[in-house]
């Protein structure tokens, strides 16, 4: 009696129904004010963070990188906020047919997507 118990002689089966998890709110506007404030305060440290704490050269690249999401959803219909697996995946593969800064390269998906280095750095000596 596979997933079958016995209480006072009668037989009871357990089945296991699915949990229904609600799916979030495919969009800001949908959340509710509490969360939009705390998104709101987050990207503000964000912005902040960056501003003070990068190199132009860094802003200037996540400039760039936020503009070739842009142009994907754009030319592929995507949502800019549907970040899913499937549309990461979309994003790096339309990168490859992207003309680079250098003629005749493509844009490198590789500064979207990195790997995790197999072993952490040696310790200075210095």
């Amino acid at each position: 009696m596979n997933g079958a118990i016995m209480m006072d002689g009668h037989t009871v089966v357990e089945t296991a129904l699915p949990v229904v998890v609600p799916a979030p709110p495919a969009r800001p506007e949908e959340y509710d004010a509490a969360t939009r404030a705390t998104l709101e305060h987050i990207d503000h440290q964000a912005v902040r963070t960056v501003a003070e704490n990068r190199p132009d050269s860094t802003q200037n690249g996540y400039a760039q990188d936020w503009a070739s999401w842009m142009k994907f959803c754009a030319s592929s219909g995507v949502p800019p906020l549907a970040v899913t697996p499937g549309t990461l995946v979309m994003f790096v593969e339309w990168l490859w047919t992207q003309p680079g800064w250098k003629k005749g390269t493509y844009t490198a998906p590789s500064t979207v997507v990195s790997p995790a280095p197999s072993s952490p750095p040696a310790p200075s000596t210095e």
